[in-house]
């Protein structure tokens, strides 16, 4: 019975997410595309390599996010518009706040690393975006 107790505390730790350190938010930099949307039921929907994709630049905890579109070539149609943003710290971790003429809002950071990170909206729904790896097409 004991080793049971161990064994799912063992599952328990390595299932929980590394807490974001200062030192990890220059992981957001670069090119992002959607994995799955978590809502707050638990019911989740699982996202393929998508048309347009996400392109952070932060320095110094402030910068933007822009949607691009990958082109076959290897290239990127780049959207004009971009959301200026900026990190956060708190007790409970670190927030991008986005803020423009229309509104502001925040997703808390609870994940992040090279490959891949989560955020939570207000809403309680979770983004989980991996780095974007553009398709190579061998003549």
């Amino acid at each position: 019975m004991r080793g049971f107790w161990i064994l799912i505390l063992i599952t328990c730790l390595g299932c929980s997410e590394r807490e974001v350190l200062a030192e990890d938010l220059h992981f957001l930099n670069g090119y992002w595309q959607i994995q799955e949307v978590t809502l707050p039921n638990g019911n989740k929907k699982t996202y393929g390599p998508g048309a347009v994709i996400d392109y952070i630049v932060i320095e110094n905890q402030k910068g933007y996010k822009k949607k691009v579109q990958p082109r076959i070539d290897g290239t990127y149609q780049i959207s004009k518009d971009q959301e200026p943003l900026e990190i956060h710290s708190s007790d409970t971790g670190f927030s991008i706040v986005y803020q423009n003429q229309l509104s502001s809002w925040q997703d808390r950071l609870v994940s992040l690393d090279s490959t891949q990170y989560s955020i939570i909206n207000e809403d309680g729904i979770t983004y989980t975006y991996t780095r974007y790896q553009p398709i190579s097409i061998e003549p």
